[in-house]
């Protein structure tokens, strides 16, 4: 029995039969090839595509996906330096002076190392420019506005530095060319001392500083009968401490109007006595006093003068001299303080270590103190029978 749906009639040598569909799509290809030829040969259709060639040119750029800076693309792009690459190779880094990029063509430099070199070499020309321009800010964290102008920061590190280290005119009293305090405005740091290292403060308003001549001073004490009154009405205090006190009350006392021919008024370091070396010569003495709040006077007698200082300390050693000195305040064994502190200038401050008294020094001033002025104890009779 004959397969039908398998068996395929054979086709022998017979052309295949075009469809009619099939024959209507090469009659219309025909057509339009004989068009687009006719169209070619115009001469308006060869000046149009000689336009387009050129437009094309000038919009169309060439893609370089690459991980080169811009300028190396567009160099790449534009054949920069392709004819002579080999006996006069172009230079592709950035136009500048000096600058280093790195591979991306960022600018390379470590800021924590210091000014970079573009930033040097600006300074160095900064002469070179408009008038005015304030140099102190050219530093390796420069700021700069829209306009390119410098924008300076006074919180800048050079700010800092240049107002930590400018020097300070001092005052201390000074005995023997040995310091005992040196003053700051608002206060003061004592140095080596029986009593220890402190740091003290006080309100500038009410301290009244005086160089007075403590002789000149009991002379007139003594001369106009204010010796007697005085120790008869204080018969239990001390004779030097009655002097004191005459002394805070002759100066500024109430209803003193005039300043003592035998008192000079220190109101700044200009008034002090100068580091001369002969300031102990002038027999003058530091006399401080306090007016309290209540009026009342406090005193503080110094044994040396008042002298302007000639070791000058910067803003920032004077401020680490006061934390030392508020640091070792009070301290229980003030020869522990004065080993402290003496240490601490031999290492920190070596230009005020001439001026500051040893600690051994300072024991033996104890010793001699002790020695002079402590009364003897009387013996006790021992009773016989």
């Amino acid at each position: 029995m004959r397969d039908r749906k398998n068996h395929r009639p054979s086709q022998g040598n017979r052309p295949p039969v075009q469809s009619r569909n099939a024959a209507g799509r090469v009659a219309r290809n025909d057509m339009l090839t004989a068009v687009q030829q006719q169209a070619d040969q115009c001469p308006t259709t060869g000046a149009l595509n000689a336009l387009q060639r050129q437009a094309t040119g000038v919009i169309q750029r060439d893609v370089v996906k690459s991980d080169a800076p811009d300028w190396a693309k567009e160099d790449f792009i534009d054949g920069v330096g392709r004819d002579t690459a080999k006996s006069n190779p172009v230079d592709r880094s950035p136009l500048t002076h000096n600058g280093s990029y790195d591979a991306r063509g960022n600018l390379a430099g470590d800021g924590s190392a210091g000014p970079a070199a573009w930033a040097s070499e600006h300074y160095e020309r900064m002469n070179e420019g408009p008038a005015g321009v304030d140099d102190r800010a050219i530093t390796h964290n420069a700021g700069y506005d829209a306009k390119g102008d410098l924008a300076i920061d006074r919180s800048n590190a050079l700010a800092r530095e240049a107002y930590l280290n400018e020097p300070m005119t001092l005052m201390c009293s000074m005995v023997d060319g040995k310091i005992g305090s040196i003053y700051f405005e608002g206060g003061r740091v004592r140095t080596t001392h029986t009593g220890g290292p402190t740091k003290s403060e006080h309100n500038k308003n009410r301290l009244f500083q005086f160089n007075i001549d403590r002789n000149a001073a009991h002379d007139h004490y003594t001369r106009t009968g204010d010796k007697k009154r005085w120790e008869k009405h204080f018969r239990d205090a001390h004779p030097t401490s009655i002097f004191n006190e005459w002394l805070a009350q002759a100066l500024k006392g109430e209803g003193v109007t005039a300043t003592p021919a035998w008192a000079t008024p220190v109101l700044s370091a200009d008034d002090a006595l100068p580091d001369d070396g002969n300031q102990d010569a002038a027999g003058l003495k530091l006399f401080e006093v306090m007016v309290k709040r209540n009026g009342r006077l406090g005193k503080h007698p110094s044994r040396g003068a008042l002298v302007k200082m000639t070791a000058t300390l910067t803003r920032a050693e004077l401020t680490m001299l006061k934390k030392v000195g508020e640091t070792i305040s009070d301290r229980d064994n003030p020869h522990i303080g004065n080993v402290m502190f003496y240490n601490f200038v031999k290492t920190s401050l070596p230009q005020l270590l001439p001026y500051i008294r040893t600690p051994e020094e300072i024991k033996a001033e104890d010793a001699e103190w002790e020695r002079t002025h402590r009364p003897k104890r009387k013996k006790k009779r021992r009773l016989s029978f």
